[in-house]
């Protein structure tokens, strides 16, 4: 049973998940500015197609610097002050954007908001799940994927209404409220736990808990205590990722579910989503409107998942989320290919294009979109989880600039029908892999889903007692 303390772990969640809103932001913001920068070319901004693709993607070049290293220094710093760490990186990189429109300028700011997004990405899930008690970690866990979307959605619902420097302004001020809210709440106790803090893990753990002495958490502080001992029994290394079978298909799992999640094409969609729909400015609603539909489809579905994490499973919502979105992408790719064939036949029937998009999207929230980060929190011990964070961020980051840099570049050349033709390929594979090798987490603690995979390395050993010519009893 969960402890009275459930409302303070949502609001430890949630607060330390506005750096992943500020993510958001930085991944929706370039959708209402694109058309902004396209329509002055000649004037302020003064930028290239390439230019501009290249404004939209270098994000993922500074992604790609700070996971490794974060990787490691949020085992050394502790996961609330790297956290902590991205409220200046994200005020600095909008103050660059408001005050001056130059493209390398742009740039900067850009590889600066990837170096917030790395960190991010790397510390934010481990954090959730470390404060989160088993019954509820996994919808605590879609605050990661949630928070993300509502950052993309409020760029989309502001965007197109205010000027380009009061957009950037609502940015900049987000960073400074989760410094001085963030700043009250509690450390991880597995970390605590981890640098032999014992008495602060007891007072962090009776805070998220809300109970009022150590002897009344003293189960759950024993479970973190015998669970960190036994993960930090060896220093964490690069190779402990991939040394036994039991770490080497975690592994290969967390690393196929996140190909699969940013493959499927996402963040291009809705990087480019005003400018994808801007085809469709005969129908009754423009291209924003679109985009604005589109945000909703992405977030409200959440709620959903949250709810159905810790009663389905996750197994069953990625396999149903992967198959849906493949489905979705190829009947998506057929009708963009039809258009390119009969553009005018297919003029009154522009609204399949978003009916079948915004059923990929809602299909994606609810699996592949919030679970992975899921996966992140939960199959690696604590000795290994920064690292593999770390290692998954990079993963994701080359994905993800694959997807926005291709995206744009595949639509002009071929058409949008073989970039959704791609993704749904991407979902296809990743659905037959998750089916054969991701297994239940739900409703297990650490040290559950650790036995569990440690079970493959058990079988292994086991193997060759059974040749010996003793008399045993049979192990089923």
């Amino acid at each position: 049973m969960p402890s009275h303390g459930i409302g303070r772990q949502y609001l430890a969640a949630f607060l330390a998940s506005l750096p992943v809103l500020m993510t958001g932001a930085a991944y929706g913001w370039t959708s209402p500015t694109m058309l902004i920068w396209e329509e002055d070319k000649n004037k302020e901004f003064n930028m290239s197609d390439d230019q501009l693709s290249w404004v939209v993607s270098l994000i993922e070049i500074g992604n790609l610097i700070t996971p490794v290293p974060c990787g490691f220094l949020v085992d050394v710093w502790g996961r609330k002050n790297m956290l902590l760490f991205t409220a200046p990186m994200w005020f600095i990189s909008w103050l660059l954007i408001i005050f001056s429109k130059n493209f390398i300028v742009l740039c900067i700011s850009r590889i600066i908001q990837g170096m917030a997004v790395g960190v991010v990405c790397t510390v934010n899930p481990p954090y959730l799940g470390e404060i989160a008690e088993k019954e509820i970690r996994g919808s605590i866990s879609t605050f990661f994927q949630g928070m993300l979307y509502l950052g993309i959605l409020l760029q989309y619902c502001i965007g197109p209404y205010v000027s380009y420097l009061t957009l950037a302004i609502f940015n900049a001020v987000i960073p400074i409220l989760f410094l001085v809210t963030f700043i009250f709440m509690p450390e991880s106790p597995y970390y605590l736990m981890m640098k032999d803090r014992e008495a602060q893990a007891a007072k962090a753990l009776m805070w998220l808990h809300k109970e009022q002495t150590q002897m009344n958490i003293k189960d759950d502080l024993k479970e973190i205590k015998d669970s960190v001992e036994e993960d930090m029994s060896q220093k964490a290394t690069w190779w402990d990722l991939v040394a036994t079978p039991s770490s080497r298909k975690a592994f290969f799992i967390l690393q196929v579910a996140a190909t699969t999640k940013f493959l499927s094409g996402y963040l291009g969609v809705l990087s480019y989503a005003q400018k994808t729909f801007s085809s469709t400015e005969g129908s009754s609603l423009k291209s924003e409107h679109y985009a604005i539909l589109l945000g909703l489809l992405l977030f409200l579905p959440m709620f959903i998942t949250a709810a159905l994490a810790d009663r389905i499973g996750r197994r069953p919502l990625l396999l149903t989320s992967a198959i849906g979105c493949a489905f979705c992408e190829i009947l998506a790719g057929l009708f963009y290919f039809a258009q390119t064939k009969i553009p005018n036949e297919l003029k009154p029937y522009d609204w399949i294009a978003f009916v079948t998009i915004a059923s990929y999207f809602v299909l994606f929230s609810i699996g592949l979109g919030p679970l992975v980060s899921t996966l992140r929190a939960e199959l690696f011990p604590s000795n290994t989880r920064g690292i593999a964070s770390g290692v998954t961020n990079i993963t994701e980051t080359i994905t993800c600039f694959i997807s926005l840099k291709m995206y744009h570049i595949v639509a002009v050349n071929w058409g949008y029908y073989l970039d959704y033709w791609i993704f749904a390929v991407f979902c296809i594979i990743g659905a037959i892999i998750i089916y054969f090798t991701v297994p239940e987490t739900k409703g297990k603690s650490f040290a559950q889903i650790q036995k569990q995979f440690s079970e493959v390395k058990q079988k292994e050993d086991d193997l060759p007692l059974e040749k010996l010519p003793i008399n045993k009893p049979q192990i089923a």
